[in-house]
């Protein structure tokens, strides 16, 4: 607001310009009193009325008032320098404006970096460490099946316009499921919960149900557009370091064989479905209303495969693996709230 500048000034300039006003008020008092009333107002109002004092100076040549130039002079030179002060003030008010402004703007791009919490914690302390232990990390990888074959007959520019509104809606649902976005790579979301730092809640149940929000959400936009287009999402649950690496273009970023395991889980998992190990669907057993709002099947195949037809033995994802789905009773949505 450019006004707040000229409520500082007003208190300053008056004690400035006023006794130079009552000056030429009293002069005018003994000399022409058809002037008495705008000096007068020049006199209280010295901001507003100060142009009074610049037309009394012309006014006076003409009506023959015998006034000191001097005076005159020093008059108009104050009514100038409270101009100046003025103009000074309105620049020192934008000037902070703007570098409020920008600070705002880099810390929006930080957090959208970063975590938030890790970014308040390298402010208090900018040499704390840059990496932390998660001892109870919920994990979840999406691809996209199809994306692959349709971006190879498209533009560049309709591909990533795809890929943008895809993730746009993962974004989405990962605010509304509380989950941290933790990087994207290629046609790959990645996102988590850990039981501090990253998010407000640790529960893996919130990863699971983002994970079939996913699922949903493709299935919905790929009718949309008439593309087939499918998502398929892998869930591991354990311990990982994340961290910040390098000193330039600088992410956020989860390390560890939990992330080896979770990368079998995705590509392994069936196109439209969550695919989890047996470590994550333990912490979900440990959640009282996990079982009466999904369930889990397991897997009877002797091998997991890949959709390019690599084989992984299910000992390199922890034991054997569950194919998720919500209970028919029940929506996503509703399971939240509770």
């Amino acid at each position: 607001d450019d006004r707040r500048p000229r409520f500082q000034l007003h208190d300053v300039a008056r004690d400035l310009v006023k006794p130079i006003s009552v000056g030429v008020c009293a002069k005018v008092m003994t000399t022409h009193q058809f002037l008495l009333l705008p000096s007068i107002a020049s006199a209280i109002l010295p901001l507003v009325f100060s142009h009074l004092i610049v037309e009394y100076v012309i006014t006076s040549a003409h009506v023959e008032i015998a006034m000191d130039r001097w005076f005159i002079a020093f008059a108009a030179a104050a009514v100038f320098r409270a101009y100046l002060w003025e103009v000074n003030l309105r620049k020192e008010f934008k000037a902070r404006n703007s570098v409020n402004l920008t600070m705002e703007r880099v810390d929006f791009i930080l957090r959208s970096l970063i975590p938030a919490e890790f970014v308040r914690q390298l402010r208090l302390n900018p040499s704390a460490s840059l990496s932390h232990q998660y001892a109870r990390a919920t994990v979840a990888q999406s691809d996209l099946c199809g994306f692959t074959q349709i971006s190879s007959t498209l533009p560049p520019e309709e591909v990533v316009q795809m890929i943008s509104e895809l993730f746009d809606l993962f974004d989405t649902l990962a605010d509304s499921c509380n989950v941290y976005k933790v990087e994207t790579v290629g046609d790959a979301y990645i996102a988590a919960r850990t039981d501090k730092l990253l998010t407000s809640e640790s529960s893996p149940l919130g990863v699971v149900l983002f994970g079939l929000d996913m699922v949903r959400a493709t299935r919905q936009w790929s009718d949309k557009k008439g593309t087939s287009v499918n998502c398929r999402v892998g869930v591991h649950f354990g311990a990982c370091v994340g961290g910040i690496v390098g000193t330039k273009m600088q992410r956020y970023h989860l390390f560890g064989q939990l992330m080896d395991s979770l990368e079998v889980l995705e590509s392994t998992a069936p196109e439209g479905r969550v695919q989890v190990s047996s470590a994550c669907k333990e912490a979900l057993e440990e959640d009282s209303s996990c079982s009466s709002n999904v369930s889990l099947d397991m897997r009877q195949e002797p091998v997991l495969m890949t959709s390019k037809g690599v084989v992984h033995d299910f000992s390199k994802v922890g034991g054997p693996t569950y194919l998720v789905q919500v209970r028919s009773s029940h929506s996503n949505a509703s399971i939240r709230k509770k």
